[in-house]
């Protein structure tokens, strides 16, 4: 049972990170009103500039896809690429950098494996926008990789890694930030959806962020 267990636990955080690969920069943007209100309304959109001008050319949308009831990247060219799903069927784009002055968002977004970037004009009526802590600090957590699982007695690296072997069914959930550090109580085998009687639990400081500000950790944005 407890291998059976491991298994779906890997499984579920695999398609959660093949659905969700990729730069996820400093927070999400989305639609406030993503998808129509009903069969004759019109969704809204995002349109994606290749400069900070709104007289720039466009280079895509950002928009709800009918047929599959999901919100998509569509290419100014053609084909599609999938956003981040950050909540139940709920997706966004990958904000890395931000000109809060002018309202000008940076988003990021791939084209054949190929990261590329664009310009949003953010606009409060129809646009939200979430750093990723805030998010994070709400959410039960896991290592996207296995090489990242790395736990502390306190936020430094000069105080030693501790050696807690857990590659698998396990679960992080967040207490504190303070910087590219988080503060985390650690149940293994995981309690998340379910209860667990004989569970190991301890609580560690992580690197949920790496050198470069990218994200280490992720959770399941469909719940349970």
């Amino acid at each position: 049972m407890k291998k059976t267990v491991t298994i779906l636990f890997l499984f579920i955080c695999q398609a959660y990170l093949v659905a969700n690969s990729g730069e996820k920069g400093i927070g999400i943007l989305y639609l406030l009103q993503s998808t129509p209100t009903n069969d004759n309304a019109i969704a809204d959109s995002i349109l994606i500039l290749s400069e900070k001008n709104l007289a720039a050319s466009a280079i895509g949308t950002f928009r709800f896809n009918p047929e599959s009831r999901f919100e998509i990247f569509s290419k100014a060219e053609n084909g599609l690429s999938k956003a981040i799903e950050f909540d139940y069927e709920t997706f966004g784009l990958a904000v890395i950098s931000i000109d809060k002055r002018n309202s000008w968002y940076e988003v990021c977004y791939y084209e054949n494996e190929r990261k590329k970037s664009g310009f949003v004009k953010f606009n409060s009526k129809k646009l939200g926008f979430f750093c990723w802590e805030d998010i994070l600090m709400k959410h039960p957590l896991f290592f996207e990789k296995e090489e990242d699982i790395k736990f502390y007695k306190s936020p430094s690296v000069k105080n030693g890694q501790l050696g807690l072997n857990l590659i698998s069914n396990y679960i992080m959930w967040p207490l504190e930030v303070k910087g590219e550090w988080m503060k985390v109580k650690v149940v293994s085998p995981s309690d998340y959806c379910q209860s667990q009687e004989n569970a190991s639990i301890g609580v560690y400081w992580i690197k949920y962020r790496n050198e470069r500000g990218q994200l280490l950790v992720w959770y399941f944005a469909r719940g349970c």
